[in-house]
């Protein structure tokens, strides 16, 4: 205000504005990011890729996504890929990742927290092998708190992925590897 009580020219003016989209609208959009992700499945036969490589794929193109998605929606899948989720499970997901990797971990659907657990393991989201290690051991620790089921797999992937990328299994949280992981660790990266 100046010193008459009136306002100033000088600072921003407001307008009304209209509004692009509806709570409806809103509700269905689908983030460029997840669009293009979906595209990319589009380039892989069933026949000559594997779900695995799609996965990864897809996960390396989602790697650095980020999600604020206020919507709720429940995925349960026995062998859970981003490609088997609808538009509204892959925005909770990554809501939900965007979560996780700020340390807030929350219970989920459980094939929400394997997709997780899959791209740690893929080294997706991670700048080294013992980073991921670090991660999922992280995580496996904190939320078996909250669904312990995790546990059914867990310890052994740990193990496997210690000795597949020559981790220092002295260094390795949870005790070190049998003798015959060991053995196979020695195998894996002899000089």
């Amino acid at each position: 205000l100046d010193q008459d009580g009136a306002p100033e020219q000088d600072g921003p003016v407001y307008r009304d504005e209209p509004i692009l989209f509806t709570a409806a609208q809103m509700a269905e959009y689908t983030p460029p990011q997840i669009r293009r992700m979906r595209r990319a499945a589009q380039n892989f036969s069933s026949y000559s890729q594997s779900t695995a490589m799609l996965f990864y794929t897809q996960g390396k193109m989602m790697e650095s996504f980020e999600d604020d998605y206020p919507g709720h929606a429940e995925y349960f899948q026995y062998f859970p890929t981003y490609q088997a989720m609808t538009n509204q499970q892959l925005r909770v997901y990554f809501t939900w990742r965007s979560r996780v990797r700020s340390g807030w971990i929350e219970q989920t659907s459980l094939s929400y927290a394997y997709v997780y657990v899959y791209e740690l393991l893929g080294g997706i989201g991670v700048s080294s092998p013992q980073e991921g290690y670090d991660r999922l051991c992280r995580f496996w620790q904190a939320y078996r708190d909250l669904d312990s089921r995790l546990d059914d797999h867990l310890p052994g992937w740990l193990r496997d992925y210690a000795v597949w990328h020559g981790l220092n299994p002295a260094q390795l949280s949870g005790g070190g590897l049998s003798g015959q992981e060991q053995a196979v660790l020695t195998l894996l990266h002899r000089q």
